[in-house]
């Protein structure tokens, strides 16, 4: 084997022990976000950090670039982002305030609030009206939509509130309630970690959403660096949904694939 192919031979051994891809940059560049427990989106409990750190973390490493993530009360981690401690923080929905203190990234995930019901009774909606004659779980201290609490004084909707979406899955399971709103990927949480195998079977939800938000990863405006990595994580971002490994995290999220086995 003369020396050109050799080098070759090496290269290309060293790309498939690292797991990159010709169009990955070596930087060695390390950034830190913080963020705060919010399962499954981000939790230290759970595999990867979360879903939102697992596709900011893959979506980075993309351009070469390591995330660490440091995990603090949500006011805190806030703060010290927007004061220039850390690099950035996830993933926060849009506000003007934000914007003022931080950039903002194309949206890492679209945030939707659905309703749950029993496999064995499908129904459809297209608007609040389809849902009279049902009684309908909700959470007391949620904020839910002024068309919702209208309807509600109107008494166009019957609703029971609970103090938690677990209260509201058991509800489902005993038939006290016909649906329940909550975030989609919060309430297969709750159902993975909380429920046997033949409740999470026995539930399913409409895929139409009642209430939908996108939410972003912040990069502080201190940093003079926060644009060129920016467009780094909007470019991995953006490839990961083309390659499909975006849905794929999303998936294997959903089905419980994220969370420990001392947890589960």
């Amino acid at each position: 084997m003369n020396l050109y192919v050799k080098k070759i031979s090496i290269v290309i051994l060293l790309i498939s022990t690292l797991g990159i891809t010709v169009n990955e940059k070596i930087t060695g560049e390390t950034i830190i976000l913080s963020t705060g427990e919010y399962p499954p989106y981000n939790s230290e409990s759970l595999l990867y950090k979360g879903l939102v750190p697992r596709i900011v973390t893959e979506a980075f490493r993309l351009a070469g670039v390591t995330v660490e993530y440091i995990f603090y009360p949500w006011k805190r981690a806030y703060i010290m982002s927007a004061n220039g401690e850390l690099d950035g923080t996830i993933q926060w929905l849009y506000s003007s305030d934000r914007e003022a203190d931080h950039y903002y990234s194309d949206a890492i995930m679209e945030e939707r609030f659905v309703w749950f019901h029993l496999d064995s009774e499908p129904f459809s909606w297209v608007d609040l009206n389809d849902l009279e004659g049902l009684i309908i779980g909700a959470v007391s201290g949620y904020t839910y939509t002024e068309e919702f609490y209208n309807a509600v004084d109107e008494n166009r909707i019957q609703v029971d509130f609970a103090s938690t979406s677990l209260q509201n899955i058991s509800k489902l399971q005993y038939k006290r309630i016909q649906v329940f709103l909550e975030n989609i990927d919060i309430g297969n949480h709750l159902l993975n970690t909380h429920f046997s195998a033949q409740t999470i079977n026995s539930i399913t939800y409409h895929e139409t959403p009642f209430i939908s938000d996108n939410s972003y990863l912040l990069l502080s405006r201190i940093n003079p660096e926060s644009r060129r990595l920016l467009e780094l994580f909007n470019d991995g971002l953006k490839k990961l949904k083309e390659n499909g490994h975006y849905e794929k995290y999303i998936q294997e999220s959903r089905q419980g694939n994220y969370i420990q086995p001392e947890v589960k």
